[in-house]
């Protein structure tokens, strides 16, 4: 109930449309998914109606008064060990980024992964590993978009 790769597919396609310039159809898209989207949130919320506290979002940590925000850049409040889960997440996979980047600039699969990480350090943890498990397949399509950009290049030289 709580894993929000399907919501992370609704703007995916929305970026992609925009990219693609087709603003009215990106529009529509994204009102109708997002709209059954929430309404299937909803009836899995009065289905099994978690306490009311567990679903709420805080924009403060634990610590009294300390946004979380300036929590997620202080790696001395991390707990033990943490601090590698975000320099191990995907595997050092980030590291193709500059790369991929490099060969495919913009698509939407960047602008999914860039918008996450950015509403992530305001309202999550970014040393629970389990948060960037919504982005693998994100991450994914975009270094394979970049591969096969970069084999058509290669092919349209050689030819």
């Amino acid at each position: 109930f709580n894993r929000e790769t399907t919501l992370l597919l609704i703007f995916y396609i929305f970026f992609k449309l925009l990219l693609k310039k087709e603003y009215k159809t990106a529009l529509t898209y994204t009102a109708i998914t997002g709209l059954c989207w929430v309404s299937v949130k909803i009836l899995l919320f009065f289905i099994f109606h978690p306490p009311i506290s567990s679903g709420i979002v805080s924009l403060y940590n634990t610590y009294p008064h300390q946004l979380r925000v300036i929590n997620n850049f202080n790696f001395s409040n991390f707990p033990d060990d943490a601090q590698s889960n975000v320099f191990f997440a995907f595997g050092f996979a980030y590291l193709l980024l500059p790369a991929a980047y490099r060969l495919n600039k913009i698509d939407s699969s960047l602008l999914v992964i860039l918008v996450y990480v950015f509403i992530l350090t305001f309202v999550g943890n970014l040393y629970e590993i389990r948060v960037y498990g919504d982005l693998f397949p994100f991450f994914i399509l975009y270094i394979a978009s970049a591969y096969k950009k970069s084999q058509q290049e290669r092919v349209l030289a050689a030819g």
